[in-house]
């Protein structure tokens, strides 16, 4: 009876530990990177230029986030799947394409009906106004 008590409080201080190595780790992470960059970053400046290359893929990244996610969850099972499975393997195809479309949908209509708000409240300030962030904010 007390070791099923004690197995418990070891998993609870295991998951307890890995947490705050996660986050540990993840701090001292961005604390090594942040002199190199803010050493590179001194002469870069804003720009609201969307004929630059990769400007205009920011619309993506939604796509991209969630379709790299389904697609790493996917991965594993579809590996062990063999040739005789190819039914089974199309089937979990459609439905991972079914899960991202459930999550880009959404977001691509909060992008046209609210993107220029959030590019406002992220951007917006000094040289870069509301005229500005419209720009960045319509697709096109």
């Amino acid at each position: 009876m007390g070791s099923e008590s004690d197995l418990e409080s070891a998993q609870a201080s295991l998951v307890t530990w890995l947490a705050v190595g996660t986050v540990v780790g993840g701090a001292l992470q961005f604390l090594v990177q942040l002199p190199g960059v803010l050493r590179l970053s001194r002469g870069v400046r804003m720009s609201v230029r969307t004929d630059l290359p990769g400007v205009r893929t920011t619309y993506a990244l939604p796509i991209s986030l969630f379709g790299v996610a389904v697609a790493a969850a996917e991965l594993p099972e579809l590996a062990g799947a063999s040739a005789r499975q190819l039914a089974a393997v199309a089937a979990r195809l459609e439905a991972g394409r079914a899960r991202i479309a459930v999550f880009v949908l959404p977001t691509v209509v909060a992008s046209l009906v609210v993107g220029d708000l959030l590019v406002a409240a992220v951007f917006q300030g000094g040289a870069f106004g509301r005229l500005d962030a419209g720009g960045v904010a319509t697709p096109g």
